[in-house]
């Protein structure tokens, strides 16, 4: 059974009709994972203990659907190629998982509505999963669902009115440790109304290093004419380095700005922000002498032990910038948090 489409349907809604709720509204069964490319929009479906369960998410589109009254709205499985749920009112659960097809990721969103969890599995060849530009409500969660630290869920552009709007799932229960691992980039903390980036472990949220394998940046580039990077760290020394377009065609050299932070704190919540130099403009002098004018300088004895020193070189037009330093906590204790260096002209 492939190449079917569904819509504009009302499923379910057995209760209001003195039928016994059934256990699926909605089931594609396919254990050969043959049933392939189906495509399910503008729907409403109710009342069942899962609403929608496909043994082959190949090809599948879920767009615009209504589901509730269930304790599983979607389970969708196995094939990821071709996958796509985008624009759904989820009032339950979701889980997507056991992803056997091959390929390393899958990617749930933008548009959705959750008010239950969404449950992010891996299976045997998935290495991350993306939830991008979904609302999780007040009584939803995001929920990866792998104790590897190999496994990575990403959420980018999200917005998260729970207060703790991640929790790692193991067993059937939230899990008390996991290894497992979340990238947060521009999320909305409805709650708090902070944006959130950063890079964590564990079901307490903990930063953790990325080193030289920067998940955000692995290999710091620029594009046109900015350059970022991001770094995870775990002590309070840090060392990063940006390289960016310093001249045009003609050779003729611009300025750079350059922005530092440091977020501070164990946990993506009570963190602090500490700037230092976030209005340095660098230059090149007719001698070939590379300047930086320090214009904005932001920081105290308290939030820097080593303020951030900057190394500079350029070749070809290219200009390398290498920030180091140390942070501190006003307490005096080193920090765990994230190194965000920006440069533009």
């Amino acid at each position: 059974m492939v190449n079917n489409r569904w819509a504009l349907n009302w499923i379910g809604d057995a209760q209001d009709y003195g039928l016994t709720q059934p256990t699926y509204n909605f089931y594609v069964n396919s254990p050969e994972k043959k049933a392939t490319d189906q495509i399910f929009v503008d729907n409403y479906v109710s009342s069942a203990t899962t609403n929608m369960q496909v043994d082959t998410a190949a090809g599948l589109i879920v767009e615009g659907n209504h589901f509730y009254g269930a304790t599983t709205n979607l389970y969708a499985q196995s094939g990821v190629i071709g996958f796509t749920c985008v624009g759904n009112y989820f009032e339950n659960d979701v889980q997507l998982t056991n992803w056997t097809s091959g390929y390393p990721s899958v990617t749930f969103g933008p548009g959705n509505t959750i008010l239950g969890n969404v449950y992010m599995g891996f299976g045997s060849t998935l290495t991350s999963s993306v939830s991008v530009g979904n609302h999780y409500y007040a009584t939803g969660q995001l929920r990866p669902n792998y104790n590897d630290a190999s496994k990575i869920t990403y959420s980018i552009g999200d917005t998260f009115d729970n207060t703790t709007p991640v929790a790692f799932y193991s067993n059937g229960s939230v899990a008390a440790s996991s290894a497992a691992k979340i990238v947060a980039q521009n999320s909305v903390l409805g709650a708090t109304g902070t944006v959130w980036n950063g890079a964590f472990t564990g079901p307490t949220l903990q930063f953790f290093s990325q080193g030289s394998g920067a998940l955000l940046a692995p290999s710091p580039v620029y594009s046109g004419h900015s350059a970022l990077y991001f770094s995870g760290v775990t002590t309070g020394s840090f060392s990063t380095v940006v390289s960016i377009p310093f001249s045009d065609t003609g050779g003729n050299y611009f300025p750079v700005n350059i922005q530092i932070s440091v977020q501070l704190g164990t946990s993506w919540t009570g963190n602090t922000v500490q700037y230092f130099g976030d209005a340095m403009v660098i230059t090149q002098y007719p001698s070939g002498t590379l300047h930086v004018n320090l214009s904005n300088i932001t920081y105290t004895s308290g939030q820097w032990t080593t303020p951030p020193a900057i190394a500079l070189s350029q070749s070809g037009g290219i200009l390398t910038i290498t920030v180091t330093g140390t942070a501190t906590l006003s307490s005096g204790s080193t920090y765990e948090g994230n190194v965000l260096v920006k440069a533009f002209t």
